[in-house]
């Protein structure tokens, strides 16, 4: 069937906005992907009298079972108690919240979402659950209703450090760069030590910014704290790459890479600096590697099309770019 003329205008400029795209990353000399670090849920509160102190079977037992299974990270044996309490009571705010938490961690995250906001329906004061309710959308890259959320719960009185840290997080996944630094540098000072995750991640968040020379200052800070740290690695990679730094970039990349061997934002990177350094073939091992394991990593796919672009090689460059838009 032969697309409508309309579909192939929209095609075309696409292409267009792309390659754009790609030449404004050639004059910055960067086309590689910071890397942010989002915090992980808060387990659920409560002040109940322990298990022994409950009624035998009712729901407040089962739920301080499964909050003694979960201190001890058995979440599959902790949702199972949950759910006796849930079979009693199918509206036990406490239950669905818990059983959320278990979920998310068993990795279940769309399914832990669904008990998560019912959960808040019965706690509809529970500061906690709409944090943690974004941790779940953020994981789906709803970013614009997990930073609805996270305010939920400032507004419902959380102060945390995690909080602030994926509220930055959701901020620089919406390009909102100058207020996601100005987040995490609150996060900074609401931590009780320094952080090598918030270090990072505001330099990152400066990097997008515009803000080199006040992120270097963010990176050394952290690089003394924690200097075998992949996340951080892969970001002063992409620095050290835009300052057109490739033998350290490249250093940087694979030294994040022995640590996290399975991380293809790291693998695209490391494939991305060495087109930057003309080193094709061994870029195209890197990239190839990465859809071998994600045929949509739209982000590989475009690098590629610029080695090709790079090589004189016009027609791969184009199906690269198609690819990466998900046309091929």
């Amino acid at each position: 069937m032969q697309s409508s003329p309309f579909r192939t205008a929209k095609i075309f400029s696409q292409l267009l906005s792309l390659v754009e795209r790609w030449r404004r990353r050639e004059r910055g000399k960067s086309f590689q992907e910071l890397y942010f670090v989002r915090s992980d849920p808060i387990a659920p509160q409560y002040h109940f009298p322990p298990a022994g102190e409950c009624q035998q079977d009712s729901p407040e037992s089962w739920c301080c079972r499964a909050e003694e299974m979960i201190s001890n990270a058995c979440y599959r044996e902790a949702e199972i108690c949950f759910d006796r309490a849930l079979e009693a009571e199918p509206s036990n705010g406490r239950a669905l919240a818990g059983k959320g938490f278990c979920l998310y961690k068993l990795g279940d995250i769309e399914k832990a979402l669904s008990y998560l906001l019912k959960a808040s329906q019965a706690s509809p004061k529970d500061k906690i659950l709409p944090n943690n309710i974004a941790i779940c959308y953020c994981h789906l890259n709803c970013y614009r209703e997990a930073l609805q959320y996270l305010e939920k719960a400032q507004n419902l009185g959380l102060v945390s450090e995690a909080l602030l840290n994926n509220k930055g997080y959701c901020l620089t996944k919406l390009n909102r760069h100058a207020e996601a630094c100005a987040t995490f540098k609150s996060a900074l000072e609401a931590s009780q030590e320094e952080s090598v995750e918030l270090l990072s991640n505001l330099a990152a968040a400066l990097l997008k910014s515009g803000k080199p020379k006040e992120a270097v200052y963010y990176f050394d800070l952290a690089l003394h704290l924690k200097p075998d740290e992949p996340v951080l690695l892969n970001n002063v990679a992409v620095y050290l790459a835009e300052q057109g730094r490739l033998d350290l970039a490249l250093k940087c990349c694979n030294q994040a890479l022995s640590l996290d061997p399975g991380n293809l934002t790291f693998l695209c990177n490391k494939g991305a600096c060495l087109v930057l350094m003309g080193k094709y073939e061994e870029a195209f091992n890197c990239l190839k590697k990465v859809i071998a394991q994600d045929r949509e990593n739209y982000h590989a796919w475009s690098i590629m099309a610029v080695a090709h672009q790079r090589m004189g090689d016009q027609d791969s460059a184009l199906s690269c770019f198609n690819k990466s838009l998900g046309l091929a």
